[in-house]
């Protein structure tokens, strides 16, 4: 429980009540005030982010298509093929890259959306009081 300064006569009362009991402002909107209100959304992802998804995605295909193939259609024949250098180094290395730019990816938050949050915050908090 906090206290706080009613805005209309100045005198210290706590923060729970609907309304101030010296003067009879009202403290806390309604619900229908609070459903009347624009709702601001802060996403969680900006544009780079998306980029990075998709730059992601893509680095994981190409691995993956590099992967692929190296078989042969006789199964008594050994194809040496299977073992070749793109198969063995250069795929799992575009796979394993493909990951680190998708954690990347996700895990970075653009600071334009840290200050929206903040705000955001500090929106809510002005609205409780």
């Amino acid at each position: 429980m906090a206290i706080i300064t009613c805005p209309k006569c100045g005198k210290k009362i706590s923060d729970k009540p609907v309304k101030c009991a010296f003067c009879g402002y009202k403290l806390v909107k309604t619900d229908a005030e609070k459903n009347s209100e624009s709702t601001s959304y802060v996403f969680t992802f900006g544009w780079l982010n998306y980029i990075l998804i998709g730059a992601g995605l893509l680095i994981l295909a190409l691995g993956y298509i590099l992967l692929s193939g190296g078989g042969s259609d006789d199964p008594n024949v050994f194809n040496m093929e299977m073992f070749n250098s793109r198969r063995m180094v250069v795929a799992p290395l575009f796979i394993v890259l493909g990951l680190v730019v998708e954690i990347c990816a996700i895990m970075i938050r653009p600071k334009d959306k840290a200050k929206q949050v903040e705000n955001n915050d500090q929106q809510t908090l002005v609205d409780q009081k």
